[in-house]
């Protein structure tokens, strides 16, 4: 596959992502790795300004760590789980 094929069908996905992101009220966690070459650790100002519609948001920005974050610190996947929880029984 040549790159391109990969990046042209990207421009209507950042299109409906644009216009979806400031449709979600869902609590949200977002974890973002600072040395993440994969996704620009910028993204993570995106959504934060992209979601302010959102009934409750956390950005949480993780220094040393690249994209991998599941796979290398999998505890704070867990506990984004537990705190996505924890606001809905808060809610409740």
């Amino acid at each position: 596959m040549h790159s391109n094929e990969e990046i042209y069908p990207l421009e209507n996905e950042l299109k409906w992502l644009a216009e979806t992101l400031p449709c979600i009220k869902t609590p949200t966690i977002v974890i973002q790795g600072m040395e993440d070459e994969l996704v620009s650790p910028g993204n993570a100002d995106y959504v934060e300004e992209a979601l302010k519609s959102a009934e409750r948001l956390d950005i949480r920005r993780i220094d040393g760590l690249n994209h991998f974050v599941p796979w290398r610190r999998p505890g704070l996947i867990k506990d984004a789980i537990l705190d996505l929880q924890a606001w809905e029984l808060e809610a409740k």
